[in-house]
Order: C-alpha cells, then sequence, then structure tokens
C-alpha cells in the first residue's frame, strides 16, 4: 500500500508541474503576441482608438486592457484575426 500511495503521491506532483510549465508556455506566447500587437501599432503610429477604429470588435479600451501589464485582458483567435487584418498581416 505505501507503493501506491507513493506513486499517487509522485504522479501528481508530476502532473502538478507538467501543467504549471504548459500555463508559463502559454503565458509566454500571450506576452509575445501583445509585444508583437503593440510594435506594430507603434510603427504604424496608430493611436489605440485608431487601432481599434481598424477592428470590428475591438475597442481601445480593450486594447488599452490588453497592452496593460496591471489589468491584461485576454485575446482570442478572433482578436487576433482582426489585428492581423487591421496590420495586413
Amino acid at each position: 500500500m505505501i507503493d501506491r500511495y507513493n506513486k499517487a503521491g509522485f504522479l501528481k506532483s508530476l502532473l502538478s508541474a507538467l501543467l504549471k510549465k504548459i500555463r508559463n508556455m502559454n503565458n509566454g506566447i500571450y506576452d509575445y503576441a501583445i509585444q508583437i500587437m503593440r510594435k506594430k501599432r507603434l510603427e504604424k503610429n496608430w493611436s489605440q482608438q485608431e487601432l481599434a477604429d481598424y477592428t470590428t470588435d475591438i475597442s481601445r479600451s480593450f486594447i488599452a486592457q490588453v497592452e496593460n501589464p496591471h489589468e491584461r485582458a485576454r485575446l482570442n483567435l478572433e482578436h487576433i484575426n482582426q489585428l492581423a487584418k487591421a496590420f495586413g498581416c
């Protein structure tokens, strides 16, 4: 029985570590996408409002929240698609 409990504890710890690693990878990808969005916006000398005007469903306040590291609204695939179109990608 001790072996079963040790195995279960080990597997639980391993799973927890893997999930943490995946979350960190996702955050890294997300942060990279935000950096690219901001860089492209600034290269075009667009304000947050001007970028919002080039999209259908993205507001200036949402862009501000995405770019703010203390608020960090989440981009989804639809947002990324609209931003890519706005930037001509």
